[in-house]
């Protein structure tokens, strides 16, 4: 099967630790450091049992009955948003929003041009052509457009705002979108496409990081972004 380990978890690190640091850089109250450690300590231990699940093949072997991977997926969607629950966590995500500078939020996108390996996956012929034309190839290309959308903003903020808010929105569509590919070649509810490869190598370890911790982390940071932008507005 096709593999790209040990690169999807060096992403997921990679994430875990900006994020990490971004956090830190807004946290100046002890409340706000516990939500800041409560937070990315959740996240990385759910990126270890996801991982276990994968590895463990759960993700395949019970999809056609309990869809584990939509689940998978939500999961640390879940955490991030638990934050806004609790005033602290609140504030901590709202600072972040609003201190981290927009060309950082768009520069950390540049890890997606990574996920070549995936689009070399299809060529070979091991991921299917439905998953990787309007997921892989459209997230490579936000992956590699991340540098220039960076330096547009940090050059000119007020000029590039609908740029970045498009490219956002943008960034975010092509990962949403993804479970549903996912699970059109697999046994299950959704299954439609019959022949041809399947996706069981998203779904497998080690690549089972991306759909379940990575992409939902880069779905968060350009929530962050479109959350800066829009209370920017609204304080202009």
């Amino acid at each position: 099967m096709f593999e790209v380990s040990p690169l999807s978890h060096l992403i997921a690190a990679t994430l875990l630790v900006w994020l990490w640091r971004g956090l830190g850089r807004v946290a100046a109250t002890p409340a706000l450091r516990r939500a800041r450690t409560l937070s990315v300590a959740a996240l990385a231990a759910w990126g270890l049992v996801s991982s276990w699940i994968a590895w463990r093949g759960w993700y395949l072997a019970l999809n056609a009955d309990t869809l584990l991977i939509l689940f998978g997926v939500a999961a640390p969607i879940l955490i991030l948003a638990g934050m806004l629950a609790f005033p602290s966590g609140r504030e901590l995500v709202l600072r972040f929003a609003d201190e981290t500078p927009g060309q950082a939020l768009a520069r950390i996108h540049t890890l997606r041009v990574l996920g070549i390996g995936a689009v070399y996956g299809w060529w070979i012929g091991e991921i299917p052509g439905h998953f990787e034309v309007p997921v892989g190839i459209p997230d490579l290309l936000i992956g590699l457009t991340a540098p220039l959308v960076a330096l547009r903003v940090g050059r000119d903020p007020a000029g590039s705002r609908r740029l970045f808010a498009v490219w956002n929105i943008l960034g975010a569509a092509v990962l949403l979108q993804a479970p549903l590919w996912m699970q059109l070649s697999q046994p299950g509810p959704l299954h439609f496409f019959h022949d041809g490869p399947r996706t069981d190598d998203v779904l497998s370890f080690p690549m089972a990081i991306v759909p379940t911790l990575v992409a939902p982390l880069f779905i968060s940071v350009h929530a962050a972004a479109l959350v800066q932008l829009r209370r920017g507005r609204d304080a202009a």
